[in-house]
């Protein structure tokens, strides 16, 4: 519910860990990542609870 509070103090980070000349590059790289979590955390996540149960203990 909260995860977009995180995109936004990651970019705050980036901007001050990173020179000018790289810091698209470089938060291009780490919106990606956010972005690819966001879709593909749900079904992924579904696709392991259906694999494994709910109740799994290994």
């Amino acid at each position: 519910m909260f995860g977009i509070l995180y995109s936004s103090y990651a970019v705050a980070l980036l901007v001050d860990l990173f020179p000018a000349k790289l810091r698209g590059t470089v938060m291009g790289i780490a919106l990606t990542g956010i972005s690819t979590g966001s879709l593909l955390g749900a079904p992924l996540g579904g696709w392991l609870l259906e694999a494994g149960g709910w109740s799994h203990n290994p």
